[in-house]
């Protein structure tokens, strides 16, 4: 998933998902609720204050690390314990005396 850091005049800045940064910019609104995950955060942003925006390639890192580590913690079942007590190889079964 790509992020992208929106950084506003007072030096704040903030990490947003793609899409909702493109609904952000391309909305005719002035004032804007900041949503995550389609939420409201309970922040409004004035757009006339937003000097640039970026690629957040650092919270793109972050995520598809907790991913791939996610991913990789899939649990196996438990395996039973081989039961080697009755086992006589072959060539031993054959020889007389064993």
């Amino acid at each position: 998933m790509k992020y992208i850091k929106i950084i506003m005049s007072n030096k704040m800045s903030f990490t947003i998902p793609l899409e909702e940064a493109k609904e952000l910019l391309e909305s005719g609104e002035q004032l804007i609720p900041i949503k995550e995950k389609g939420e409201w955060t309970g922040e409004i942003i004035n757009k006339a204050h937003i000097v640039c925006t970026i690629r957040d390639i650092e919270k793109e890192r972050d995520n598809s690390s907790e991913e791939r580590s996610r991913i990789m913690k899939i649990e196996e079942p438990p395996r039973k314990p081989i039961d080697i007590s009755g086992f006589k190889p072959a060539f031993l079964k054959n020889k007389s005396g064993l």
